[in-house]
């Protein structure tokens, strides 16, 4: 049931949100009762039929905001838990192709809250690296960036939360920096380490008007 509610809050708020505006609106426009069934809405004064259209109007400009600025508006979101899990299935080509007939693709599934350092060392077949996302934000691009953890200056930024842009970015050295972009919900860049590559995608932008603002990321590679 937590489950369920939580998503109304949060990822599929804009959804509840555009039919509450709908709702709204209708009320606001139609002057007269209402019968649904067998449920009956009285006639509305004028003061009414005012504010159901401010409601409908106000509701309404949820998911014309997520359509615009390409984030989810959330109500609510609870504590995010920094995370990477990881699949694995077969790639694209088809079963008749010679020589890719072992390959697969495998996708790391990042989710970080905002100011986040997560340890993403399983990713780079052992390579000490960790993955920074800073600040969501509604409209604007968000920062992600994944580094080398192996030199001193580096090794200071431990996994965990509250490091600002300019914080990270005075500590770094551009050589520890493997990929820097910023990148808004829906963006795609490549990157190489150690002549493989991978394809970082922006999966979702979450951010909340009560609770944590979170950032959903996934990152492709083939395998043999």
């Amino acid at each position: 049931m937590w489950e369920f509610v939580k998503d109304l809050l949060a990822a599929d708020f804009p959804k509840v949100a555009g039919l509450f505006g709908l709702g709204f609106l209708c009320l606001g426009i139609v002057r007269d009762r209402i019968v649904l069934g067998p449920v009956t809405i009285p006639r509305r004064d004028t003061v009414g039929r005012f504010t159901s259209l401010v409601l409908g109007f106000l509701f309404a400009c949820v998911p014309l905001i997520q359509l615009s600025w390409g984030s989810v508006v959330a109500l609510y979101s609870p504590p995010t838990t920094n995370s990477i899990t990881i699949e694995t299935r077969p790639s694209g080509a088809s079963l008749l192709s010679i020589g890719s007939a072992n390959a697969a693709e495998r996708r790391y599934k990042i989710t970080a809250g905002q100011r986040s350092v997560i340890d993403a060392s399983e990713m780079f077949r052992g390579k000490k690296v960790r993955v920074y996302v800073g600040d969501v934000h509604l409209k604007r691009p968000n920062t992600i960036l994944f580094f080398n953890t192996s030199a001193p200056g580096a090794a200071r930024i431990q996994a965990g939360t509250g490091l600002s842009e300019a914080d990270i970015r005075n500590i770094l050295p551009p050589a520890d920096i493997i990929f820097l972009a910023s990148l808004t919900q829906g963006g795609t860049r490549s990157f190489s380490v150690d002549r493989q590559q991978y394809t970082l995608t922006v999966e979702s932008v979450v951010w909340s008007l009560l609770g944590d603002d979170s950032v959903t990321l996934s990152v492709k590679t083939d395998i043999p």
